[in-house]
């Protein structure tokens, strides 16, 4: 597929642009009985306002939600997550998994925290609403720095509430 937009598919607020291999199954022409099921390998794309570099695993898709299937992954620059959970289109995300950071400086600009590097990895929960969700976990590295102090033995828990609008 190129290019492939969810909301055609199944009319929303969440917005895709899938291109790759996608193996679909599907059952249903009626928006209650409709249910797709996707084996993909994506390239470059993005799901609402998240970019990424590549996608890979199986997911279903129907009318309220997503669920990515255990040992779904995703990459983006020098990151890899993997993941399992759902997304409901305009209600809530609940998703956990894991990601390795091999340079947290691809993050400058995309989060709040402006001037961060080095590597780490992190088990991560996303929860709360899809628009706006929170995000929990544990993060470790050894070789982090945010606005220039410095960590070669860092464990962190975080719990960021409202993700999107109110990073506290």
């Amino acid at each position: 597929v190129g290019s492939l937009d969810i909301d055609n598919i199944i009319q929303g607020e969440l917005h895709s642009n899938f291109s790759g291999l996608v193996n679909l199954t599907g059952q249903g022409f009626s928006d209650r009985e409709m249910k797709l099921s996707l084996d993909v390998q994506l390239g470059s794309g993005e799901l609402d306002i998240y970019d990424f570099d590549s996608a890979w695993g199986a997911m279903d898709i129907d009318l309220n939600q997503i669920n990515f299937h255990p040992g779904f992954a995703a990459r983006y620059k020098h990151t890899s997550a993997w993941f399992s959970g759902s997304l409901e289109y305009e209600g809530k995300i609940d998703l956990t998994g894991q990601a390795t950071f091999d340079n947290l400086a691809d993050f400058w600009g995309k989060i709040f925290l402006k001037e961060i590097g080095g590597r780490g990895q992190a088990d991560i929960k996303v929860s709360g609403l899809t628009q706006d969700f929170d995000l929990s976990g544990l993060f470790w590295s050894d070789s982090a720095w945010v606005y220039q102090l410095y960590s070669s033995d860092l464990k962190a828990q975080f719990d960021i509430k409202t993700f999107i609008t109110n990073q506290q």
